[in-house]
């Protein structure tokens, strides 16, 4: 519930956990066993103050899901960033997966920013 409610207060309307019915289905995602789920939190002062979801499939790391106190914690996502590409190297992935559109930090790492949609004229 941390990684939603940060998620939520990281990218605001952005984000895709805004609605109830959008959080349902990653909940029921989460107890498929065939996906080695990885969940990271970050504990400051006994506190959660950021959390990842991400999940090795197939030789991919998929970063999935991230949310992060950066209000009273400035520059954590940049760490809960670098904690998860330590993780994929260390799993064996060949290939790191950042997800689509920008989220405003992609370009810090050289991700590239692939479009979550384009619109073609025909």
């Amino acid at each position: 519930e941390n990684l939603f409610k940060f998620n939520i207060g990281s990218f605001a309307e952005e984000s895709y956990l805004t609605k109830e019915s959008e959080r349902d289905p990653w909940r029921e995602l989460l107890n498929n066993k065939n996906f080695a789920w990885r969940m990271t939190s970050l504990k400051i002062n006994g506190q959660t103050a950021a959390v990842s979801l991400a999940c090795l499939y197939n030789g991919y790391y998929h970063y999935l899901l991230t949310g992060v106190d950066f209000r009273t914690y400035p520059g954590l996502g940049k760490y809960l960033n670098k904690i998860n590409i330590e993780a994929a190297i260390s799993l064996g992935a060949n290939y790191f997966d950042a997800g689509l559109g920008d989220c405003g930090w992609k370009h810090l790492w050289h991700f590239d920013r692939i479009p979550q949609y384009e619109y073609v004229n025909f």
